[in-house]
């Protein structure tokens, strides 16, 4: 199975209260629940987003309206019970909604109702809507998402600091790591620096809040939802047992299991898409306090043990589902932030340094590693094994230095 067709990520719905109505109607048998989706706004409308849970379940299927505003669950996709309805259309929102799916099909028409508050129009855009809609030059949003690594332009826009109290707020902001969060704001080994005058970034970020005005004082830019080919898919989301799970990679066992790392907090987990059964491991931590945790990049090898480079703890994850044992190997260079670890058919497994110009390659019976200093300055994140001869072949990219390296052990 391909990265690619993997359609999944935790999500987390928020219903509205109404009433819509439910009517029995001759369907094909291939389908569960089929319907209209319609607004007084726009009459039939094509694009619109509509997901169904069932209840206790922790999986939601999502079918996408066509031109003529019907949509369609195959019976596959959806098990007899009471199932939640959920809409995704920036613009419109869809009154408490749920039907009861039986062995036969079933029909729900939806009207969804037109959205006249600007804060709920904004909690419902992207990020690229609100940077589109924003004023500013170029420069500045490029600044503004920056805020991206760690949060969602929301809490930009309706925080109520002047420029001074926003620069404090921007100061303080840079001395996060880039996997940070609201719920996990790792810190980087710096000192607080002293408080600073109004910055212009300071000055440009309460200009498009909330700290002059109680509505924002620009037009809000969204884009057109989906239309034709765009809407002939299935999405399936499957919700995490933790709800500060941040879920960064993903890779495929050979039972079909999908294994993820967690960004932010020491965890692995193991999903099971036919059930939507999660099981997480937690990850032994090597360095304490406010410094960062989580891994990146994950990679499995011809046993099916897993593999991720474990980036502020400074080392290398192993995990090996028969025995269910962790293995960790701490990189000897100190700031090494291996990015991404991946295990080759010799018996050893590569990582690279986004910080020291260096790739390490460990032997995984010894737990040694030999370290290899780059010809450039190499800001490096994911690496690539050719083990297709006996002595295997390393490729990076080197992302500043517009070069890619090719590393070939001699031994």
């Amino acid at each position: 199975m391909s990265r690619a067709t993997l359609l999944a990520s935790t999500v987390a719905g928020v219903t509205l209260l109404g009433f819509a109505s439910l009517m029995g109607a001759e369907l094909p048998s291939s389908s569960a629940l089929t319907g209209k989706v319609t607004s007084q706004a726009e009459g039939a409308m094509e694009g619109v987003i509509i997901g169904a849970k069932k209840a206790g379940s922790t999986i939601t299927t999502w079918v996408v309206s066509n031109a003529q505003g019907q949509y369609t669950f195959p019976r596959d996709r959806m098990e007899p019970g009471k199932h939640t309805l959920s809409i995704r259309a920036v613009g419109y929102e869809l009154p408490k909604t749920s039907v009861d799916v039986t062995d036969q099909s079933a029909h729900l028409d939806l009207q969804l109702d037109k959205v006249t508050s600007q804060s709920k129009l904004v909690m419902q855009m992207s990020n690229g809507e609100l940077l589109a809609s924003v004023p500013g030059t170029p420069e500045q949003k490029r600044m503004l998402a920056g805020c991206l690594n760690c949060h969602t332009l929301q809490r930009v826009l309706f925080s109520h600091f002047d420029a001074d109290e926003m620069t404090r707020v921007v100061q303080r902001m840079s001395m996060h790591t880039n996997n940070s969060s609201p719920i996990h704001p790792w810190m980087r080994p710096v000192n607080y620096p002293a408080p600073i005058p109004a910055s212009p970034i300071g000055k440009y970020l309460s200009s498009i809040n909330l700290s002059a005005s109680d509505t924002f004082q620009f037009p809000l830019k969204t884009l057109p939802r989906p239309k034709g080919k765009a809407t002939q898919v299935i999405y399936t989301t499957y919700d995490l047992p933790r709800p500060d799970a941040s879920p960064h990679d993903e890779v495929f066992d050979a039972q079909g299991n999908v294994w993820y790392s967690d960004f932010n907090s020491q965890f692995m987990g193991k999903l099971d898409p036919k059930t939507g059964k999660v099981v997480e491991y937690a990850i032994p931590q090597a360095r304490f306090g406010q410094i960062a945790q989580g891994g990146l990049q994950v990679d499995i090898d011809r046993e099916g043990r897993i593999y991720y480079g474990n980036m502020s703890q400074l080392q290398i994850i192993r995990f090996d589902p028969k025995t269910e044992k962790i293995s960790e190997w701490k990189v000897p260079t100190p700031w090494s932030a291996p990015y991404d670890a991946e295990a080759g058919r010799n018996g050893e497994a590569w990582t690279g340094s986004m910080l020291t110009d260096r790739v390490a390659r460990l032997d995984i019976k010894t737990g040694q590693y030999t370290e290899y200093q780059l010809p450039h300055p190499t800001h490096i994140r994911r690496v690539h094994i050719d083990d297709s001869k006996s002595l295997g072949t390393l490729w990076i990219g080197n992302n500043h230095g517009a070069s890619i390296v090719k590393v070939e052990p001699l031994d």
